[in-house]
């Protein structure tokens, strides 16, 4: 699932190189002048927390969670872009994504948790996510 959501985030210009926010899956890694930038964004699969209240019959529920570090002291630009992560992921309804059946994507909450800065003022923020999604 974490590749195909990577790889649909780059289709939209969210992640990647032409978006300038590369994109690691599973682990943040750490900021290495010439070799890892200070802006990335991370796409971790994790437990998925309850399962909403719906009807009918729903692939089990999974869990993302879209972390962030922005550039030196740019807090507004990396807000900026994991709400445009944000509004991208929620509005995937019903919808095929490489080999992942997603019917809906829901967030745990209502905005990003800030994850504080390091003493070089990189901004870390996390998003978590619920996907009902299955293999084609």
């Amino acid at each position: 699932m974490l590749e195909d959501i990577q790889v649909w985030l780059e289709a939209q210009q969210l992640v990647g190189k032409k978006a300038g926010w590369p994109c690691f899956r599973g682990y943040m890694p750490a900021y290495q002048k010439d070799v890892v930038p200070e802006q990335v964004v991370v796409l971790t699969e994790r437990a998925a927390g309850p399962a909403p209240l719906r009807s009918g019959s729903h692939p089990k529920p999974r869990g993302l969670q879209v972390r962030i570090r922005t550039a030196a002291w740019d807090q507004d630009g990396g807000l900026d872009h994991i709400r445009a992560i944000y509004k991208a992921l929620c509005g995937i309804r019903r919808n095929t994504i490489g080999s992942t059946n997603i019917r809906w994507v829901e967030a745990h909450h209502a905005s990003p948790i800030p994850l504080g800065a390091d003493k070089s003022g990189r901004f870390e923020f996390s998003w978590n996510f619920t996907i009902a999604a299955s293999a084609r």
